[in-house]
C-alpha cells in the first residue's frame, strides 16, 4: 500500500470523492436520493488502516434508527420483510420488533456504532442545489427499516442514558418521525448544531396514530428552551407553513440564540417580519441561511438597514429564501446589503409582477451579488390569488409581461449557475439562438426550468435544434422543463455535433406543440437522453369557456403512455440486461407488457 494512503488528510479527501460516486442503477444520477454507499463498507474490510475512517463515513448519515437497532444481538430483535405486491421488483421494507429485555453487555456493539452517527434523517449525499427539495419532501421509499414506536420506547427505557446518539450534530424530524416525538429529548445531545422540522400540512395524514397537531404543540413548548437544552444549537429550519404559535416559539429561539447561523422558518401563515425582528436578523454576524417574509409595511424598513445601527446587513448570508407580496420589494434588500456572497437565492412573490420589475431584480442581483458564488436562482409565483389581489390576470397582457432573452441575459453575468427556475405568469419568447446563449453562459447547468408552473400562452419558436444544443453543451443537465415546438427540426437530434446525455432524467414540455406520432417523440427523446426517466408531455390547451362544445380534448395521458412504452422497448433493445435486470427497468417492462396494446388515437 502506498504510504500516501496512510496520511489522514489524503485518505479523507479520497473518501470525499468516493461519497459522490453514483450508485449502481440504471437511472442513478444527480437527481437520485443516495442512501447506503457500499464502497465505504468494502473499503472498511480492506485493511485495519482504513477501518475507522470508512466506518465513520458509512455511519455518518442515517435516515432511521433501524440499522443501529440491527447492531444489537440477533436474539434481541425480529425482522420481517414486506414488499409491494403491485411492484414485485420495487423496494422492500423491513419491520423490526424487539423480542426480549436487554442486558448491559447487549449495548457494547450498539454504542460502538451509535457514536459514529452525526446526522439522523439525512441521505448519504444531498447536493447543495437540491437541498430545498430533499428536506421538504420526505419519502417512505428510502426509509426501508422503519422503527416502531414500541421499539423506540424500549430503547429509551433500557438504555439508561441521557442520549441515544451522543455525537449527533444534525437532526431532521419529518412526518414519519411524528409518532416518536415524545422521545425527541433523547436525541437533543450536547453537540447538536442543527434541528429541522418538516411535518407537512396538518391535513396530511402521517403513518401511525400520533396526529401532527399534537406534535406541533409539543414542539412549540420546548422551542424557546432549546438554547438551554442544546447550547451548541445554531440552526433551525421549519417547513412548511405552520400556525402562529409555532412561529412565535421559533422566533423566541432565534432571539435567545447568540450564535444563530440558520433561521429558515416559513412564516407565510403568520404576519410578515416587523422592523425590529428584521433588524435583529440583519445584525447577526454568523447568519448564513434565512427565510425573510415582507409586505409593503415591512418593506419600507429595508432601506434603513444600511444605516445605523446595522450599516452592513446580513454580512455572512449564503442562502436566502425571500417571500414578498410584490416583486419590487426585493431590489432594495440587495441595495441595503451592498455586497453579498449568495450561493442560493429563492424568491416567491404573491402578486403578479411586471417584466420591468423582473429586469430591475436581475439588475440588482447582478450589481450586488458576487459573480462566482451564485449557484441556485429560483423565482416563482404559486398562484394568482395568493394575496387576493384583483389585478392578477392570466393570461397576462403581452405589453407588460413579455420576457425575452434580453432580460434573462442579465444573469449571464454569473457563470456558475447550476439550477435556474423561472416560474412566473409571463409571456415567453425563446429561439434556438437564445437556447445556445443559455448553454454558453451556464455550461454547468444541472436543472433548467422555464415556466414550469404556468407554461406559456405564446407558441415558442425554439425547436429540437436548440434543445439538442443545450443538452450537448450542458453535460451535467439532469432536469429540463422547457416549452418549445416539438414538431420542428426533429432531425437535429441526430446531428453530428449532438452528444446524447447520460444524466438527463426529467423532461417537461408543458404547453408545447407535440408531434402527432408518439413514436417520433419517443425517438427524439431517446436520441438525446436514452436514460430519461420522468417525461411530462402536454400540448397547449385550446379550451374556450364561451363555447365548450367546440373543445376537443387531446388525450395527453394516452399519448404519454404510448411514448413511455416505446421508450421502454428501445431501452430494452439498446441496453439489454443492464436495463432488464435493473429493479426499475423490471417494473417498467412488466408494466408495459401488462397493458393491453391499442391503436393510438390522439383524440381519445
Amino acid at each position: 500500500m502506498h504510504r500516501a494512503l496512510l496520511l489522514p488528510d489524503v485518505f479523507l479527501t479520497i473518501l470525499d470523492f468516493v461519497a459522490v460516486l453514483p450508485k449502481e442503477g440504471f437511472y442513478e444520477g444527480h437527481n437520485a436520493f443516495c442512501h447506503g454507499n457500499p464502497s465505504f463498507a468494502r473499503l472498511a474490510r480492506t485493511c485495519r488502516a482504513f477501518l475507522e475512517p470508512c466506518l465513520d463515513a458509512l455511519w455518518q448519515h442515517q435516515l432511521t434508527l433501524g440499522p443501529l437497532v440491527k447492531t444489537l444481538p440477533v436474539d434481541t430483535y425480529e425482522e420481517t420483510v414486506h414488499s409491494n405486491k403491485l411492484r414485485p421488483y420495487g423496494p422492500r421494507f423491513f419491520n423490526i420488533t424487539l423480542t426480549r429485555p436487554f442486558m448491559r453487555s447487549d449495548w457494547v456493539r450498539f454504542d460502538y456504532y451509535a457514536a459514529r452517527i452525526r446526522r439522523l434523517g439525512y441521505l448519504d449525499l444531498e447536493y447543495g442545489d437540491l437541498v430545498p427539495t430533499s428536506w421538504q419532501t420526505p419519502s417512505a421509499i428510502h426509509r426501508e427499516r422503519e422503527v416502531q414506536w414500541k421499539v423506540v420506547a424500549d430503547l429509551c427505557f433500557y438504555r439508561r442514558s441521557r442520549w441515544i446518539l451522543p455525537n449527533l450534530t444534525h437532526l431532521r424530524w419529518n412526518v414519519y418521525d411524528v409518532p416518536y416525538t415524545d422521545f425527541l429529548p433523547m436525541l437533543l445531545g450536547p453537540r447538536l448544531r442543527m434541528l429541522s422540522y418538516a411535518f407537512q400540512p396538518i391535513d396530511w395524514s402521517p403513518p401511525g396514530t400520533f396526529p401532527p397537531s399534537v406534535a406541533l404543540r409539543y414542539v412549540a413548548r420546548f422551542l424557546p428552551s432549546l438554547v438551554d437544552l442544546c447550547p451548541s444549537l445554531r440552526e433551525l429550519k421549519i417547513h412548511p407553513r405552520y400556525p402562529e404559535h409555532v412561529v412565535v416559539a421559533a422566533r423566541g429561539f432565534a432571539e435567545r440564540c447568540t450564535q444563530l447561523e440558520t433561521y429558515h422558518v416559513d412564516t407565510s401563515r403568520h404576519l410578515p417580519f416587523d422592523r425590529d425582528f428584521l433588524t435583529y436578523l440583519a445584525m447577526k454576524p454568523c447568519l448564513r441561511e434565512a427565510f425573510i417574509w415582507v409586505d409593503s409595511e415591512s418593506a419600507a424598513a429595508i432601506p434603513l438597514l444600511s444605516g445605523p445601527p446595522v450599516y452592513h446587513p446580513f454580512p455572512a448570508l449564503q442562502v436566502l429564501y425571500f417571500q414578498a407580496t410584490r416583486l419590487r420589494f426585493c431590489p432594495p434588500l440587495f441595495d441595503a446589503m451592498q455586497h453579498c456572497r449568495l450561493f442560493s437565492l429563492t424568491i416567491e412573490v404573491h402578486a403578479q409582477p411586471l417584466a420591468v420589475e423582473v429586469a430591475d431584480l436581475f439588475a440588482a442581483v447582478r450589481k450586488h451579488c458576487d459573480k462566482y458564488t451564485l449557484h441556485v436562482f429560483q423565482i416563482v409565483q404559486r398562484s394568482l390569488d395568493a394575496a387576493g389581489l384583483e389585478e392578477d390576470i392570466w393570461p397576462a397582457t403581452k405589453s407588460d409581461h413579455f420576457i425575452s432573452i434580453d432580460i434573462l441575459s442579465i444573469l449571464f453575468h454569473f457563470p456558475n449557475i447550476r439550477a435556474f427556475n423561472f416560474a412566473l405568469p409571463m409571456y415567453a419568447w425563446l429561439t434556438d439562438d437564445d437556447l445556445r446563449m443559455i448553454a454558453a453562459a451556464w455550461p454547468g447547468l444541472v436543472s433548467l426550468a422555464l415556466y414550469e408552473i404556468w407554461g406559456s400562452k405564446a407558441v415558442l419558436p425554439a425547436s429540437w435544434e436548440g434543445v439538442a444544443t443545450i443538452i450537448t453543451r450542458c453535460p451535467m443537465l439532469s432536469i429540463l422543463y422547457l416549452p418549445f415546438d416539438t414538431t420542428r427540426n426533429l432531425d437535429a437530434v441526430r446531428g453530428p455535433d449532438v452528444r446524447p446525455s447520460e444524466r438527463l432524467r426529467g423532461f417537461n414540455v408543458f404547453d408545447s406543440i407535440l408531434p402527432e406520432d408518439p413514436a417520433a417523440m419517443a425517438q427524439a427523446l431517446f436520441s438525446l437522453a436514452p436514460r430519461i426517466e420522468d417525461v411530462f408531455l402536454q400540448g397547449p390547451d385550446d379550451y374556450d369557456p364561451q363555447n365548450p362544445d367546440a373543445y376537443i380534448p387531446f388525450d395527453f395521458v394516452a399519448y404519454r403512455s404510448q411514448v413511455l412504452k416505446i421508450l421502454c422497448r428501445m431501452r430494452e433493445e439498446h441496453f439489454g440486461d443492464e436495463y432488464r435486470l435493473d429493479p426499475t427497468g423490471k417494473n417498467e417492462i412488466a408494466s408495459a407488457s401488462e397493458e393491453n396494446p391499442k391503436e393510438w388515437n390522439p383524440w381519445g
